[in-house]
């Protein structure tokens, strides 16, 4: 009989490990492999919203990076009291109630925003940015789309609520106006 007790007691211990296994094993799958698209720590950021940011989110698409399907976050911005844009870090930002995500933006040339703004001083030709976001680093919902800006030298942040926003779903990213 207590031989009879043990081998259950076995299954029901391996089964269990198993299911456990079944929920555990992609959390630590996309967290070891996923190197593209991962949110990024901004320790003090306050989201108190500032006019003197101009951007624009142009478009969200599927993008293979480094054989890592990612969506690519394209669009331009430029921060309006400074003549030397690259004073900052720029970050996108997408926040929701419950959520708050940061991902790190690398610059590029967008000349059709310096022809946009022909009245602004400010060199526009690197205003562009392209940010990553790997699908499984953010929960679904709706999120509000912004841009950070922070101050390499002095660490100040300043904000910029754009007018889109970001809808996730388990498969699917898209965004729209809000």
């Amino acid at each position: 009989m207590s031989k009879t007790k043990n081998k259950r007691w076995i299954h029901f211990l391996l089964w269990g490990l198993m299911i456990l296994y079944l929920f555990i094993a992609p959390v630590i799958k996309d967290r070891m492999t996923i190197v593209i698209g991962k949110p990024v720590a901004v320790e003090g950021a306050l989201l108190e919203e500032t006019d003197n940011i101009r951007a624009m989110v142009d478009r969200i698409s599927e993008a293979k990076v480094e054989g890592q399907w990612v969506y690519r976050v394209q669009g331009w911005s430029y921060i309006m009291d400074d003549m030397d844009q690259s004073n900052y870090e720029v970050f996108l930002v997408f926040s929701s109630e419950d959520n708050r995500y940061f991902f790190a933006t690398t610059p590029y040339k967008r000349t059709d925003v310096e022809a946009a703004f022909p009245e602004v001083e400010i060199d526009l030709t690197n205003s562009g940015f392209n940010a990553f976001i790997a699908k499984p680093m953010m929960t679904s919902g709706n999120y509000e789309i912004g841009l950070l800006y922070r101050n390499k030298t002095s660490g100040e942040f300043t904000y910029y609520r754009t007018d889109k926003k970001l809808v996730k779903t388990i498969n699917d990213i898209q965004m729209e106006n809000r």
